[in-house]
């Protein structure tokens, strides 16, 4: 049983300003002040009071299915983002547990960033070019992933979208 895919199902049966409201909370994890104005405002129209199939909740959807072994290969070739200037790629190693330990300062939660971002974690912070160089013409990485023993390299630019494949990355920092 697909509890995401049930969830996503019943929402696109719901009016659209609830689907309005359940898309905005799956992206941003909360709703603000003007959240809800916005929201009144579709509340009241007869359009607002109608199901609407045009919402695709990619939150709820492409994580890998059961079975599928997804594994984190390396980050590398990392540009304009937060302070990273590594000389050398991330690697992940083989294992089931990767832990990743450095001094304050070294980049630890700024690979954890660029993880939740490139894998659409909702709440994901924005990531930023380093305050103190000129900012480059495009923020960018490359990471490398294995699906099922299938290694794939993903160029990613940070204005762009999430990576369908990487969704079901886990990128918990303590």
């Amino acid at each position: 049983m697909d509890v995401q895919a049930e969830i996503r199902t019943w929402l696109l049966k719901q009016n659209d300003w609830l689907q309005e409201a359940a898309d905005r909370l799956l992206k941003n994890g909360e709703l603000s002040q003007v959240d809800f104005t916005a929201l009144v405002a579709v509340l009241k129209t007869p359009a607002g009071q109608k199901p609407t199939k045009h919402r695709s909740f990619v939150e709820l959807t492409n994580n890998p299915k059961v079975g599928d072994e997804l594994r984190l290969v390396r980050i590398a070739e990392v540009v304009g983002i937060e302070n990273l200037e590594p000389r050398i790629p991330l690697e992940f190693g083989s294992a089931n547990l990767t832990v990743i330990y450095g001094h304050n300062g070294s980049g630890k939660s700024s690979y954890t960033r660029i993880l939740k971002k490139v894998s659409g974690t909702p709440r994901a912070v924005d990531l930023k070019t380093n305050v103190f160089k000129a900012a480059p013409a495009h923020s960018k990485c490359s990471i490398t992933s294995q699906l099922n023993g299938v290694e794939s390299l993903h160029e990613w630019s940070v204005e762009g979208d999430a990576v369908d494949t990487l969704r079901g990355i886990d990128s918990t920092v303590t």
